[in-house]
């Protein structure tokens, strides 16, 4: 197969599969493999890479002669080599056979000969139920905000099971929502309205998650993700999303997500409105006065006049700002917070400004104005 096109279109495309390739030195050599294909439909080609976890495959268009079968070229390398070299026409030569110089790049001033490897040794994860699929869209930004809206929370989930590492995304025709929890912080992001007749739910894990917001802001004009999954639960271990030419492939976490309605608190006690930008602010520089910022606390007392903070570190020093709130009408209540939980939980929605809800020595609810946005921090336990 013979393949004309620009350098710029094969490096963007190499660069959108990067998620998707096993490491230089896996074990598996093949994981560190793209398959190079001629497109089914218009002129171009299709490059496909997988880890097994995620599957990734983009569209680039060029002029392709002398059609034949898939190659299987090492990916590092040859990123590596495209990135580097100057912009202009390429000329790539395949062979659909596991050869030396399988792989042939031309530009004007270079020229590179890859060793492919044998189609058969390239993993190829296998739909299962493909008969008996869910067939929907989903609104692309919608997705994007709460993907990013909710990670910190699964982010921050270290040595916890696999279900508190994912995101739970639940679409109905009334809405879109998303919830991560790692048993300290809780986050819930919701857009109103969907583009599916047919409500359904998927686990999927952080990392797949994070390549899905990638996904998402590579499209250049798709507005809704195509997505497929098995209609049965039980067999929903994957989910296919696609928009502009590429899809996405990723398994689903199998493990069973916790109630979390159970846990929203239903006695508030207090509330008040604060400035997200300034308590942001605040946190950060209280942050610098913590020796340890994952484990050291700071000091959050609410009162009419506001939100007097406290951080006080071993070698460091101690360090004191109050926040201004607005609305706050009850005694005066002192609760200790998780600095970088607090920080990110009040940060995700880049909110002007969101209500804190108390709940005596239960978790701090904070919302956003516009109701899309809600987190639970659990206080911490001082002695």
């Amino acid at each position: 197969m013979k393949i004309k096109l620009q350098q710029s279109a094969l490096h963007s495309a190499l660069s959108r599969l990067q998620g998707a390739v096993g490491s230089a030195n896996c074990s598996v050599e093949a994981l560190a493999c793209i398959k190079v294909e001629a497109a089914a439909g218009p002129v171009g080609i299709v490059l496909t890479a997988t880890n097994l976890d995620i599957t990734r495959s983009v569209t680039v268009e060029c002029a392709v002669e002398d059609v034949d079968g898939p190659c299987v070229v090492p990916y590092h390398t040859l990123a590596r080599i495209v990135g580097g070299l100057d912009g202009g026409e390429l000329t790539i030569t395949t062979c659909p056979h596991m050869a030396a110089d399988g792989f042939k790049v031309v530009s004007t001033r270079a020229k590179y000969a890859f060793a492919t490897l044998d189609l058969d040794r390239l993993p190829n994860p296998a739909k299962e139920s493909e008969s008996d699929e869910i067939v929907s869209a989903v609104g692309a930004k919608d997705l994007r905000d709460i993907i990013q809206w909710t990670k910190f929370a699964a982010e921050k989930a270290n040595g916890a099971r696999s279900a508190l590492k994912s995101l739970l995304l639940c679409v109905s025709a009334d809405e879109t929502l998303g919830v991560a929890t790692n048993g300290r912080v809780m986050a819930v992001a919701k857009k109103a309205g969907s583009q599916t007749s047919e409500g359904f739910e998927m686990l999927i894990p952080q990392a797949a998650a994070s390549e899905l917001a990638k996904f998402i802001g590579e499209l250049v004009s798709a507005k809704a993700l195509d997505v497929a999954m098995p209609r049965d639960p039980a067999k929903r271990n994957y989910v296919e999303f696609a928009a502009d030419g590429a899809t996405l492939r990723m398994k689903l976490c199998s493990e069973q997500y916790p109630n979390w309605r159970r846990v929203l608190p239903q006695a508030e006690q207090a509330r008040c409105k604060v400035s997200a930008s300034e308590m942001c602010a605040t946190l950060r520089r209280l942050s610098l006065f913590a020796s340890a910022y994952e484990l050291e606390t700071t000091k959050c007392t609410f009162n009419a006049q506001g939100i007097r903070m406290e951080s006080n570190g071993d070698m460091t020093g101690q360090a004191m700002e109050t926040v201004g709130a607005e609305g706050y009408e009850c005694t005066p209540m002192t609760l200790h917070f998780n600095p970088a939980l607090l920080l990110d939980a009040v940060s995700s929605p880049q909110a002007d400004e969101v209500t804190l809800a108390l709940h005596g020595s239960g978790p701090l609810k904070i919302t956003a104005r516009d109701g899309s946005y809600m987190a639970l921090v659990m206080p911490c336990r001082v002695a």
